[in-house]
């Protein structure tokens, strides 16, 4: 029986309760052709095969600085970190790159970040970061430091801008540790009969999150999810979406990580979908996002392709309303109309300062060689960056600034990045990677090495991608459950080592019962 017809039957059987034949059903597959794949699909990897590929994505991931200094300890797939670590941006990073490989259940991160910065200058970097950036800029927070670390206070009227200045503090160097201390103002009183309903649509409609799988209730508006999800990566997702108005706490403390769950997804992806519903997922979404003002935002779906139309007052704002569509189940295709126009008007000479000021307090970025040329609000940067990633933060740098409308980024990198011909608007230092090398390898040696990507990538199930190499080039082909999962497997190939990339795969939707 071919694949695709199996998930649909199951997810025919888990829609209208009869548990007790499926689980018949998977014995007779599992007795089946697939009695091997079946076996491995649902075993926990080991440990150490688990360090081993934490520690070959801490090595091939760029902004770690001596990846050899990190202490990799796996025990029942909660990995710990230990050792030292040159900045807490970092520090994240490496923790949502390890909560991204299959059979990872926990990330405990304990590296420790040094900092010979004195106080004064950290304190004066964090009140420009907050003051420059059009997110937090109106936030009334008070600012503390002590040997590197900071305490934040203050109040805010959701967890989303919590988190958000949260963020915004650990872009500056020299920031060893962040105390959070910020209140969130639960003035809206929703009854949990309400709260429940958007939790659960929130998870259904982000396309990285198997809804299927995760069970939602409520209670004196604290959250509780409880199920399964495939991934660390994915539980961290859920916990921030569940965070919708009026939920005061989210406990995901019942939601375990199984490792195969991905390959056995019984969310329903939906191309019968309506355009309409997609709208009012998508208006959803823009509402939660701290960065934008979903009411300056219209949103028109046809046939699943979406346009965006209205103003917003900053380049990051239109990049984050883009990536918040994408995000979300039933998109096929995005084009993005927003415009960009500064409330402030800010001179050109006093941008420029704000913006090499910027990337000067970045903990990623080292080079000293970028020039800034700003023309009415339209910036041009040059020089030479010492990778893509590099490049690619300055760029995040500058679209966050008040008074940006518009950038070329001209930053040149002494190597070739064939996968640099993607668009990379929803850049995002901590959680993704796109700087990759190619390596010269030999056809058979760069298929497994391609094999060992995708299988590590706790969003991939290996046996349903094909992968063939031609002179070079990758082809991609075979099926996956999202758009998203097509995207991953083409960033796995690169990380690989491929210089070409041709994706065919095809994304298999469930029909909606």
């Amino acid at each position: 029986m071919k694949r695709g017809n199996l998930k649909i039957m199951k997810h025919i059987l888990y829609s209208v309760g009869i548990f007790l034949v499926l689980a018949v059903f998977g014995l007779v597959q599992s007795c089946g052709n697939n009695t091997a794949q079946s076996d491995t699909m649902n075993k926990q990897p080991a440990d150490a095969k688990i360090t081993e590929a934490v520690k070959n994505t801490m090595r091939n991931a760029r902004g770690i600085v001596s990846p050899e200094n990190i202490r990799v300890k796996t025990d029942s797939g909660i990995v710990t970190f230990s050792g030292q670590i040159d900045n807490l941006l970092a520090k994240d990073r490496a923790s949502r790159l390890a909560e991204q490989v299959k059979g990872v259940r926990a990330v405990i991160n304990n590296l420790i970040v040094n900092s010979d910065r004195p106080d004064a200058k950290i304190r004066s970097d964090v009140a420009m970061a907050l003051d420059s950036d059009p997110a937090t800029e109106d936030l009334s927070l008070e600012t503390k430091v002590n040997n590197g670390k900071v305490t934040l206070a203050g109040h805010v009227d959701s967890w989303q801008e919590h988190e958000l200045a949260e963020t915004v503090v650990k872009g500056i160097r020299g920031v060893t540790e962040i105390e959070n201390n910020i209140n969130v103002n639960f003035d809206l009183q929703r009854p949990d009969s309400e709260i429940k309903p958007e939790v659960e649509s929130a998870l259904r409609w982000d396309t990285r999150i198997d809804a299927g799988s995760i069970g939602v209730s409520v209670e004196n508006n604290l959250v509780r999810l409880t199920g399964t999800v495939g991934s660390a990566h994915e539980k961290r997702l859920a916990k921030q979406k569940a965070y919708v108005a009026g939920a005061s706490f989210v406990d995901a403390s019942s939601l375990e990580v199984k490792s195969w769950q991905r390959a056995e997804m019984i969310q329903d992806k939906g191309k019968s979908l309506k355009d309409s519903e997609i709208t009012s997922a998508i208006v959803e979404a823009l509402k939660m996002d701290p960065r934008v003002n979903a009411r300056s935002i219209s949103v028109s779906v046809v046939d699943g392709k979406v346009t965006l139309t209205g103003s917003v007052d900053n380049m990051k704002a239109k990049r984050s309303a883009a990536q918040d569509a994408k995000n979300t189940r039933g998109v096929s295709y995005l084009t993005n109309n927003i415009n960009v126009g500064p409330v402030k008007s800010i001179a050109d000479s006093k941008l420029e300062q704000q913006i090499q000021q910027a990337i000067s307090r970045d903990p990623f970025t080292t080079t000293k060689a970028i020039r800034v040329v700003v023309n009415d609000g339209h910036v041009t940067l040059n020089g030479t960056a010492e990778s893509y990633f590099a490049k690619w933060q300055i760029g995040n740098i500058v679209s966050k600034i008040n008074g940006v409308v518009t950038m070329d980024n001209n930053i040149s990198v002494p190597y070739e990045q064939q996968s640099s011909q993607q668009a990379f608007a929803d850049w995002d230092p901590v959680g993704t990677d796109f700087d990759y090398t190619p390596k010269d390898y030999q056809a058979i040696q760069l298929k497994d090495a391609i094999r060992y990507q995708f299988e590590w990538s706790s969003y991939l199930t290996e046996s349903d991608i094909h992968v063939s190499v031609n002179d070079g080039v990758v082809t991609l082909s075979g099926t996956v459950n999202t758009p998203y999962e097509k995207n991953q497997a083409t960033q796995e190939t690169y990380e690989a080592g491929a210089d070409s990339v041709v994706n065919k795969i095809e994304v298999e939707y469930l029909p909606q019962l």
